[in-house]
């Protein structure tokens, strides 16, 4: 198994993404909001499978939804429910066990802040 990937280097990956494939998939047609959305579902797709671990998948989910929270909700909506599932599925503090308290503070300071936040229809 590959080592952990940190809550800043998915944040990082993210972020990397988001950038390229906003320089490569414009399109003038299309208004800004549907294409970052477009490209967030792009970026969710071509990951899909890449993650080990639930705290990754987790944490993952958890920047594509800060990044895209000022999209439509119900086009955000396949994020709120890979984050539920894997949440329903393990326990949130088991799988902070093995991170380190620095990194499970600020990842978990994101996560309350989208889940007190989240849309009532998401």
């Amino acid at each position: 198994m590959e080592p952990r990937l940190t809550f800043d280097e998915l944040r990082d990956w993210v972020c990397r993404c988001y950038f390229r494939l906003c320089t490569y998939r414009l399109k003038p047609e299309v208004t800004f909001y549907k294409k970052k959305i477009l490209i967030f579902h792009n970026i969710a797709a071509n990951d899909e499978g890449v993650f080990e671990r639930p705290i990754e998948r987790i944490m993952y989910q958890t920047v594509l939804l800060i990044l895209a929270s000022d999209c439509e909700t119900n086009e955000l909506e396949i994020f709120w429910k890979h984050i539920e599932r894997e949440l329903a599925d393990h326990d949130l503090n088991t799988l902070l066990s093995d991170i380190p308290e620095d990194e499970a503070k600020i990842f978990v300071s994101h996560l309350n802040t989208l889940l007190e936040n989240k849309p009532a229809n998401a």
